[in-house]
């Protein structure tokens, strides 16, 4: 009987294929069969009774790993990434009765989702329907409209599918509330210019969304869902008809391999913000910005890519944000005054990303965020007590004239003036010539504030393209077999709640077509 060390090497580098990630790539694994399912290390107790080389069900190896295959566990769905697309998947795979694995890079469950503003575009949901906001089908046409004019100004090309996500989204929103106990903010509170009918934030406001996620890992748990965290997807591991089979992943601190099989695989690892390299091959001109991301690498598009995945729109505009994120979207929920380091007016704000971009093409590096006490008397005044907290170094005030906030800005007098001049002028007009603002279009009282922010990578929209159900696809545009995408990691990948739609899609794809 033949045994494991006549195995032949028949997987490929990352490297190979994209210029990057050496080490990183497809395990060839002959056998999970053409329903996806993975062989166990043995049948009858042996680890090495059953694999012999000339049976279809033998696993290979891969380039710069460990040359031995074996899965010691096992699972109907692997997801590999915990963000709100990540444990989406999990959750709904998980409610259909299939066994599920989530798999995190970090030390923690929650990916770079836990950490962001916590704006939630939807309209429609059984939170908005209980703080009587109107849901007519009127409403949720207008709130798309709106959504779908500050997706166009982003970039989004694929108006059809970012409207299947944005619609989905409201499902999405149904099932955490009502399934995991998710926790949003009431939206009557900050529907005072309409916000609350097209946006949810979580329970305490901007910045919270741990009161969204923490119910929705915790439901993951009593639905017995396995979690691992501190472990690298390193590469897919692929069987002898081609179909994905199970990844291989290190320990990030202990430096272990662990092979894990499932019969569909999730990649949900983000976007790739982070990665030098990939932001200098496909975004050149955001290369010398920061990022607000340390995790967004790029990996999950990378491994895809190495199987033969096509990636999409990765030149599509890199999205920026100020390195204090929530900070950028008081300017919905408020009166608030942008200026650059000049003190010139320089954006609308009450769109979140307008400033840090604004910024950036101007070359001037920095900007200021100017409120006063309405404020933080609103909606999101425990956001301004906690961020300006946090971050008094950015801070400047309270100012009782505009000339003595000038002077602690290290700004000329003249040139902040004029700014609230043309704010006084826009408001008094009700109409915002100079950049379109809509939201809170007022003048500011004093004593004044003033918070420095910088423009940094936030998020990518390139990724790997999916057919209408979340599969991989290929260079012909045929779905690859049994790997799924979602989230940032995929072309198409949204705001929260549209990422948490893409997530949950996937789930219910991947239950029906085991189901079948």
């Amino acid at each position: 009987m033949q045994r494991r060390e006549f195995f032949r090497l028949v997987g490929g580098s990352a490297a190979a294929v994209l210029g990057a990630s050496a080490g990183m790539g497809a395990l060839s694994l002959a056998g999970c069969g053409a329903d996806g399912a993975t062989p166990s290390p043995s049948a009858n107790g042996d680890p090495d009774a059953d694999l012999v080389a000339d049976d279809p069900s033998l696993p290979d190896h891969v380039v710069g790993q460990p040359a031995q295959v074996s899965f010691r566990t096992t699972a109907d769905v692997l997801v590999v990434g915990s963000g709100i697309a990540g444990l989406s998947a999990a959750l709904v795979a998980a409610k259909a009765g299939l066994s599920v694995i989530l798999a995190e890079k970090q030390d923690m469950l929650g990916g770079d989702s836990v950490n962001a503003m916590g704006l939630m575009h939807v309209a429609g949901t059984s939170v908005q329907k209980a703080a009587g906001i109107a849901v007519d089908d009127a409403a949720r046409a207008e709130a798309w409209k709106s959504r779908e004019e500050q997706l166009k100004a982003a970039g989004v090309a694929d108006l059809d599918f970012a409207r299947k996500l944005y619609e989905a989204a409201t499902d999405w929103v149904n099932l955490v509330a009502d399934e995991c106990g998710s926790q949003f903010a009431d939206p009557s509170s900050y529907d005072e210019q309409g916000m609350g009918r097209r946006l949810l934030l979580p329970k305490l406001g901007l910045g919270d969304m741990a009161d969204v996620m923490s119910p929705i890992r915790d439901r993951l748990t009593a639905l017995k869902v396995q979690t691992l965290a501190s472990c690298r997807a390193e590469a897919l591991i692929v069987d002898g008809s081609g179909s994905v089979c199970g990844v291989r992943f290190l320990y990030v601190k202990s430096g272990d391999v662990e092979d894990i099989g499932a019969k569909r695989v999730v990649v949900a690892t983000g976007g790739f913000s982070s990665s030098q390299p990939l932001i200098h091959q496909h975004a050149s001109s955001c290369e010398r910005l920061g990022s607000y991301s340390t995790a967004s690498m790029g990996q999950g598009q990378q491994l895809c890519a190495a199987y033969g995945a096509t990636l999409a729109g990765m030149q599509d505009a890199v999205g920026l944000l100020g390195d204090v994120p929530v900070v950028n979207a008081w300017g919905a929920f408020g009166p608030v005054l942008v200026v650059d380091a000049l003190g010139r007016r320089m954006a609308a704000e009450d769109v979140p990303a307008a400033a840090a971009e604004a910024c950036f093409a101007g070359g001037l590096g920095y900007w200021w965020t100017v409120y006063d006490g309405a404020l933080m008397q609103g909606s999101q005044g425990r956001s301004v007590a906690e961020t300006t907290a946090k971050n008094k170094q950015r801070l400047v005030g309270p100012c009782d004239t505009v000339a003595d906030l000038a002077q602690a800005m290290g700004l000329a007098e003249s040139a902040l003036d004029d700014a609230f001049q043309q704010m006084k002028t826009a408001a008094s007009a009700g109409k915002d010539a100079a950049f379109g603002r809509k939201l809170y279009l007022q003048e500011l009282a004093g004593p004044f504030y003033a918070f420095k922010q910088l423009p940094l990578r936030a998020r990518t929209r390139g990724g790997v393209k999916t057919d209408d159900q979340g599969r991989a696809v290929g260079s012909v545009g045929a779905a690859l077999g049994n790997l799924y995408v979602c989230g940032s990691a995929a072309q198409g990948g949204g705001d929260l709640a549209s990422n948490g739609a893409f997530g949950m899609l996937v789930g219910q794809a991947i239950a029906d077509e085991l189901a079948g």
